[in-house]
């Protein structure tokens, strides 16, 4: 445990850690470190910020597809990351209308399953 260099406190474990500028975590601009105080949540809110400002944004594309039933690995993934609108099965296809990050449709090569011609359309 390290201690302050104007006080006996404690700088981290169970005690505070001090800014020491004495400005708040939020003052702070966006390049500096965040500081939370695990004592009294105190920061946790402008960390949350810089995280959702900081994560990339996979724009989510409507997608209408006819998919062979025996693609069960990319129609389980279609579920896991999308949001299917509606689904019907007949005896060899699954028909899907969904949401899903434009990421996944690269990587699924969904495009080669289009359906109807309604491939995708941005969501709303």
């Amino acid at each position: 445990m390290a201690l302050d260099d104007d006080s006996d406190e404690p700088s981290h474990a169970n005690g505070k850690r001090r800014n020491p500028s004495g400005r708040s975590a939020c003052a702070i601009d966006d390049n500096a470190p965040v500081l939370v105080s695990g004592l009294t949540g105190e920061g946790i809110d402008e960390l949350l910020r810089r995280i959702d400002l900081a994560m990339p944004v996979d724009p989510t594309v409507a997608v209408s597809l006819r998919m062979p039933l025996t693609e069960g690995r990319k129609l389980a993934l279609i579920h896991a990351m999308g949001k299917v609108l509606r689904s019907e099965v007949d005896d060899k296809n699954m028909f899907l209308d969904a949401e899903v990050p434009e990421s996944i449709v690269r990587r699924l090569r969904l495009a080669d399953y289009k359906f109807a011609g309604t491939f995708p359309v941005p969501a709303a």
